[in-house]
């Protein structure tokens, strides 16, 4: 994590911390400020990216800490509808508790034709928060089995199939290299713009405090002990 090794330990010395820290009140709990710190800062960069606002239908893939943070914000920012997209159920129960509509990639494999199915004029905005290791068809599991693989375009090809035309999509799961089966032809058809990239924590980091501050925002809810 940001070029240092050992971050997950109890401790660590970060050279120049002060260059990417900011000042927090003592009575704001450790935990706000621990989900604030990673999670909030990467998913409120997805919405970003995708452009995400007033009215819009959201899609997400990946229910982890940042995507189900992506979930959120995004419906703190307006947006109509979100659809929550993972195969683990304890996770898709917490999507649906927090007012999203879950899609179950186990039962419905072909998860792009599934929210066609339910949004016929798609998406308006796509976040793809899963990351390469996400893989769906039986052709990039035979690939991985060989030994053959490149990062997996499954969930890629699935947000761009999903997404309107003219629609915003942002990429913010961990991807490597380059991905098999990139579907360039349908981007350029659809004339949908795609933006990916590591977070601008420092620069979020101001407002999304204030929204924490004034009660809008709360990230605690992903931690589920003390």
């Amino acid at each position: 994590m940001g070029g240092y090794s050992g971050d997950q330990a109890e401790y660590c010395r970060v050279p120049n911390a002060d260059l990417t820290c900011i000042k927090a009140s003592d009575d704001i709990s450790p935990k706000k400020l621990l989900g604030l710190a990673d999670a909030t800062t990467s998913a409120w960069h997805g919405c970003e990216l995708a452009e995400v606002g007033k009215g819009d239908i959201v899609g997400v893939w990946g229910c982890g800490a940042v995507g189900l943070s992506i979930q959120r914000l995004a419906k703190l920012r307006g947006a109509s509808k979100v659809f929550a997209v993972d195969k683990d159920q304890t996770r898709l129960q917490i999507a649906k508790s927090f007012g999203m509509i879950p899609v179950d990639v186990v039962a419905h494999p072909n998860v792009s034709d599934y929210i066609l199915s339910i949004q016929p004029n798609g998406l308006d905005c796509g976040i793809e928060a899963s990351g390469f290791r996400s893989i769906n068809t039986p052709k990039h599991a035979a690939m991985r089995y060989m030994k053959a693989e490149s990062d997996s375009g499954d969930t890629v090809q699935a947000v761009l199939k999903a997404t309107r035309k003219g629609g915003h999509i942002a990429l913010i799961g961990d991807f490597y290299w380059g991905t098999n089966d990139f579907p360039i032809g349908m981007l350029m058809e659809k004339g949908i713009t795609v933006r990916g990239g590591q977070n601008f924590g420092p620069k979020y980091y101001p407002h999304l405090l204030n929204l924490v501050i004034e009660g809008k925002y709360d990230p605690s809810w992903m931690f589920t002990y003390d």
